[in-house]
């Protein structure tokens, strides 16, 4: 849903960078890639990334490096390649701007302290929605892309659950860290429910200036059909009878559907 959501975000009048696909900043992606190198994981193995925060020596370096190329002219990228020619870099950006990747959920506690008012919205889905999507990217991605993203983790429908559950443990662990005016967890299935209401609810805890029949607009884009998918998959219902009674499925009421 994270790519959902930034689309809509967009129309909503939040500036999300310049993207190479997948709606994610090209820049703060690349700077997030520079974190999985220092930490030495990745989007499927995440855990590394909190050694970090151990490492007070370490982390301060980390954090001097980012703030340096949010400086100009490196982070004219955030635009795009017409950023370079305009000049212009993250430090003068006027209204409200965000980026996504999901594992900001991991390196929140960075970006935090670099950015201190910053504002972080968590949407989160079934896993086992996210853990046969996973699977569906991972099994039909051409050689070009394999190289790149692919994990063989996410193959199975256990690995990519027990990966779900380790970024939705992580992204409810950073609340105290971020206090409630901090982040916004979002329900995917609450969401395509009632888009309007939740659409709103975003804007208010952004600050988005916009125009209720822009929200109104944007909310009849959302498709009530992707809640809870897997139910049309049989191997992925099975697979939900046995996982529906773990901790995060149980936490978040996708125990009983």
């Amino acid at each position: 849903g994270t790519s959902m959501l930034t689309s809509f975000l967009k129309q909503l009048g939040l500036q999300t960078g310049w993207s190479r696909g997948n709606d994610e900043a090209y820049f703060f992606h690349k700077l997030n890639l520079y974190l999985e190198r220092v930490c030495n994981c990745g989007w499927d193995n995440p855990r590394p990334f909190l050694s970090l925060m151990e490492c007070k020596s370490k982390k301060n370096q980390v954090i001097d490096h980012l703030q340096k190329s949010l400086r100009w002219p490196k982070s004219t990228l955030f635009y795009g390649p017409r950023g370079i020619l305009l000049g212009n870099t993250v430090e003068a950006i006027n209204g409200a701007w965000g980026w996504k990747d999901p594992r900001n959920t991991f390196t929140a506690q960075i970006w935090q302290e670099i950015f201190p008012k910053a504002k972080f919205i968590h949407i989160y889905r079934n896993g086992v929605d996210v853990a046969a999507s996973l699977r569906e990217r991972e099994v039909n991605s051409p050689p070009r892309l394999m190289s790149v993203y692919s994990s063989p983790r996410v193959c199975t429908l256990e690995g990519g659950f027990s990966l779900w559950e380790e970024y939705i443990e992580q992204a409810f662990s950073i609340q105290s860290m971020l206090g409630e005016q901090g982040i916004l967890h979002v329900r995917f299935e609450d969401f395509m429910e009632r888009p309007y209401d939740t659409l709103d609810s975003i804007v208010q805890f952004c600050g988005l200036q916009t125009d209720d029949d822009v929200i109104q607009k944007t909310s009849q884009l959302a498709d009530p059909k992707r809640s809870c998918a897997f139910l049309n998959n049989k191997d992925a219902a099975d697979f939900y009878s046995k996982v529906k009674n773990r901790r995060w499925m149980r936490e978040l009421g996708f125990d009983d559907l």
